[in-house]
């Protein structure tokens, strides 16, 4: 439903996680591969 892609959404995008710094996990994640990009530490999608 409608109801629950929106809370999809803000759980991901807007809800403050302690573990990642008090940052939203989509912007934790972001900075994450920006930073193992620059290291050369990028991971790749791969099926598991």
């Amino acid at each position: 439903t409608m109801a629950t892609m929106e809370w999809v959404a803000w759980y991901n995008s807007e809800r403050l996680h302690s573990y990642c710094g008090n940052v939203p996990p989509a912007e934790y994640e972001e900075t994450f591969h920006r930073s193992a990009a620059g290291t050369g530490l990028a991971l790749e999608n791969q099926a598991i």
